[in-house]
């Protein structure tokens, strides 16, 4: 196992729990109000206190890894307005807009082989 692989066991072994705690803090504490989400073409409203990455489970059946849910591996990195997030450490708001990276590579690919 390279350095860098220790590293990063590390850091998720340290600061899973913390983060994710601190995350469903800042959940509990806000309103269950449906709000309106996009996510790759498809919108819904989806209930206020989850992460985006819950929603996209959840509500969307968007297949985003889910996999250390504290915003330190990056797997599940999309795009809101052209800015790259983690969203699993993203709270749902209303009118997010989010392009998962899987999807914009289909539609790139979709596009250069169209010419």
């Amino acid at each position: 196992m390279s350095s860098s692989e220790t590293a990063h066991k590390l850091q998720l072994l340290l600061l899973k729990h913390p983060k994710r705690a601190a995350m469903a803090r800042k959940l509990a504490a806000m309103s269950s109000t449906p709000v309106k989400v996009q996510i790759n073409n498809d919108t819904k409203m989806v209930a206020g206190n989850q992460t985006l990455l819950t929603a996209a489970h959840k509500d969307f059946k968007v297949k985003v890894p889910y996999n250390c849910q504290a915003g330190i591996c990056g797997a599940c990195h999309a795009k809101i307005n052209g800015e790259i997030v983690k969203l699993c450490y993203t709270p749902v708001y209303d009118g997010a807009r989010i392009v998962t990276l899987d999807f914009e590579m289909m539609m790139w690919r979709q596009g250069t082989a169209d010419e």
